[in-house]
């Protein structure tokens, strides 16, 4: 046989070969298609999220990818009538046939054959559980596809399971799925108490769902559709006749589905986070996030925000929103962003979370600051007027009250949140290492800016926190120190928790922020003067009045409060002491009842000490008024009182309060304080900062003043800060001398246009000098 031949025959068989291989290849693709898409995890719905609180109450129903809600329940778990009236309904021969009823399959196209329409289908359970998860159409090729994945379902799951599977997909109209979540719906019920008629009517539903809707659609079509239904179980001896007429006298009303948003600004930060945090799925395969919220606790703190709309409106706030975390482990227990989930006063923002001034919040956090770098927590501050240079003009801040206090102790000064105090402080702390220690506490909500950006104002409003930051921290406070994150699921780990504060420091303040008499300086109404325990409060105000906060901890729990206005509008009245005082007074009676707060647990690190009640420092004999103050253990006031030098009733101060002895007494006798008679208080009595000579306070180097030509003369004051008392000093514009002034050691100048030097000196000719420009 040649070579040709052998090629040709050869060259046959090949063809012949894949001729009858590629269609069996074909087959099997197809087949194995088919198997790998009837598979049980094929057939089961998306998972919905349910939200729910920490003893498992959900909170929130979120529907799965395809915008529908659905609850499995196993077959066992579902009343036998239920399962009758679907069989009778959908596929009465369900136990008797392969995927695939060949008897329906003729009676279906002898009907619409004499209808010349379609009239009757012919669809098994098995073929619509396919058709539920597959969203194919209906068109004859779908109808064949759903025909051999039927009998492919068959092969691999137990009527059982297919029924199960069926009666949980099963649509049900208003997106939802499965006879459990329709029952609750539709007519509040479980699904053990659902009666023969309501049984029956649930099955009706799957026909049209939106046709037969049982609350808006066409009643009486559904009437028919379950008398229908109750006859045909009658038939297939699932029932008696009485009782099927019993069912059909019965009349069943239902309501309109309605789900729960019991915490919408948590919940719809969770929806949108979720993979941050762990959570389980149960047996249905719908995932469900167990939270630390308390439902009830929530419910609750939200009406008392609501109780106080109206009285908030009158201080200018048009909304609020409140935050309660359980100390010991962080956990978020009541989460409120606004007043309502709504449209009004742009409700569906979240205030929790909102950047906002921080006002006076975190003064105790600087405070804190100057106890760990060693400063004394009963030596007088500097509470006096002075104006500042800074990048955008000059700067003099002042006090709510209007006032200055002249000598200030720590714990005074954190209580009755005084501004001069506090900025005096983060001069000698230093603005950077303040804004460094601030962002350790993760309290900037907001990137970072250079700390000459905030300035000295980082102690009263310049920095942007939220209600969230300012939570965490002041619970790092109650925590003695250690900074964790919040947890808002009961599983989540805390991988970042540091430490940021000594376990003395966080208690000194503590002890600070809770001492009521500390409180009484700037606040003239104490709050919470009657709750019967201690309680750890601060509050704060920012610029015109837009952001009232008040932040509070006991040995249990964290709170916070803020009240004003999402589209920052300023307000006249708000405050944080009168907007959030009476709110934290409810939520605290709420948790606590008539019972009192667990004493703040001290640490072995502090101890008592003795010191003059006026100056702080340790008490002479002449110290009439003495207290007692907390120390690190082994510290203590290092000097003896300058105020109290000899006999006397008089409280001796240094150079720097001349001014301020002769403007304000805070006694209301002038007698009571005068200027020390020697060096001794300038030597001692600075427990920030060092002696700075002689300085001009005001005006300052490089101030520029602008006349209009029709104004009269403008007089300025000259002002000048001595670290030791002096008989004179004396003033010179452009080397000209004006004039020789005793204590107070200011005088007034009148502008004129140009360039001028301002000069001041002392006996012993040491001075200092500014430039100023006028135009």
């Amino acid at each position: 046989m040649s070579a040709i031949n052998w090629r040709w025959r050869l060259k046959w068989w090949q063809g012949l070969i894949a001729t009858l291989l590629l269609p069996l290849l074909l087959l099997l693709a197809v087949i194995f298609y088919i198997e790998q898409d009837c598979s049980e995890g094929a057939l089961t719905l998306p998972p919905c999220l349910i939200i729910t609180d920490a003893s498992g109450e959900v909170l929130y129903f979120s529907p799965d990818s395809r915008g529908e809600r659905h609850r499995a329940r196993h077959l066992k778990d579902i009343p036998r009538q239920l399962q009758e009236a679907f069989l009778a309904a959908e596929d009465n021969r369900f136990h008797d046939h392969i995927g695939i009823d060949l008897r329906a399959v003729l009676r279906a196209t002898w009907d619409n054959l004499k209808a010349r329409k379609i009239v009757s289908g012919a669809s098994t359970i098995t073929m619509q559980l396919v058709r539920c998860n597959s969203m194919g159409g209906r068109s004859l090729g779908a109808k064949i596809r759903e025909a051999v994945k039927a009998i492919v379902v068959e092969r691999h799951l137990s009527k059982d399971h297919i029924l199960e599977l069926y009666l949980n997909s099963v649509p049900m109209g208003r997106n939802i799925r499965g006879v459990d979540l329709a029952s609750e719906r539709y007519f509040g019920l479980p699904l053990g108490d659902l009666s023969l008629a309501q049984c029956a009517t649930l099955a009706a539903l799957p026909k049209a769902p939106g046709t037969l809707d049982p609350v808006s659609g066409d009643l009486e079509r559904l009437r028919k559709r379950r008398h229908w239904i109750l006859d045909r179980m009658v038939k297939c001896g699932f029932i008696d006749v009485d009782i099927a007429m019993a069912a059909q006298s019965e009349f069943v009303i239902a309501s309109r589905p309605t789900y729960l948003f019991r915490a919408p600004h948590f919940c719809h930060r969770i929806l949108n986070e979720h993979d941050k945090y762990p959570h389980g799925k149960c047996s249905d395969a719908n995932i469900i996030l167990k939270t630390s919220l308390d439902a009830d606790l929530q419910d609750n703190v939200k009406a008392i925000l609501v109780s106080h709309r109206e009285r908030l409106r009158d201080l200018g706030a048009s909304q609020a929103a409140a935050m309660v975390v359980r100390n010991r482990d962080h956990a978020v227990i009541a989460y409120i962003g606004s007043l309502g989930w709504e449209n009004r006063a742009s409700g569906f923002n979240d205030g929790v979370r909102a950047a906002r001034s921080s006002g006076s919040t975190l003064k105790p956090f600087l405070y804190a600051l100057a106890l760990e770098r060693g400063y004394d927590p009963a030596a007088f501050f500097e509470d006096l007027e002075q104006y500042y240079a800074t990048p955008g003009g000059e700067y003099r801040p002042r006090n709510a009250s209007g006032d200055q206090y002249g000598p200030i102790g720590m714990r005074v000064g954190l209580g009755s949140s005084l501004n001069l105090t506090a900025i005096k402080l983060v001069q000698s702390l230093g603005c950077e290492s303040s804004l460094s220690f601030l962002s350790s506490c993760q309290l900037p909500v907001l990137p970072v800016e250079s700390a000459e950006n905030y300035g000295l104002g980082l102690a009263i409003g310049n920095l942007e926190v939220s209600l969230e930051s300012l939570v965490t921290a002041y619970a790092m406070l109650a925590d003695g120190g250690m900074l964790r994150p919040l947890c808002f699921t009961d599983e989540q780990v805390l991988k970042t928790t540091r430490r940021v504060l000594s376990t003395e420091a966080s208690w000194i303040i503590t002890n600070m922020l809770s001492d009521p008499i500390a409180r009484s300086l700037g606040f003239s109404q104490t709050p919470l003067a009657n709750f019967p325990g201690p309680v750890a409060i601060k509050t704060g105000t920012s610029t015109y009045n837009r952001d009232a906060w008040i932040l509070a901890y006991t040995r249990e729990y964290t709170l916070g409060i803020w009240a004003g206005n999402f589209d920052g509008l300023p307000s006249v009245r708000l405050g944080g002491m009168d907007a959030g005082e009476p709110i934290l007074e409810d939520i605290l009676t709420l948790i606590y009842g008539d019972s009192s707060p667990g004493e703040f647990h001290q640490p072995a690190g502090v101890e008592l000490r003795t010191v003059c009640t006026y100056s702080g420092h340790s008490p002479t004999e002449y110290c009439t008024s003495l207290r007692q103050e907390w120390y690190f253990k082994g510290n203590g006031p290092g000097v003896s009182c300058s105020f109290h030098q000899n006999q006397g009733a008089q409280h001796e101060l240094p150079a720097a309060f001349a001014s301020w002895i002769e403007e304000h007494n805070i006694s209301g006798d002038s007698a009571a304080w005068r200027l020390a008679r020697n060096d001794r208080a300038a030597e001692t009595a600075y427990s920030i900062g060092e002696g700075v000579g002689l300085q001009i306070t005001y005006p300052l180097a490089n101030d520029h003043f602008r006349l209009d030509s029709s104004s009269a003369p403008y007089r300025i004051p000259l002002k000048v800060r001595l670290d030791r008392p002096l008989p004179w000093v004396c003033w010179f514009v452009d080397g000209i001398e004006l004039a020789r002034v005793g204590a107070p050691y200011e005088m007034e100048w009148t502008l004129c246009r140009g360039k001028h030097r301002i000069s001041a000196s002392g006996p012993d000719m040491l001075g200092t000098e500014v430039t100023l420009f006028v135009d």
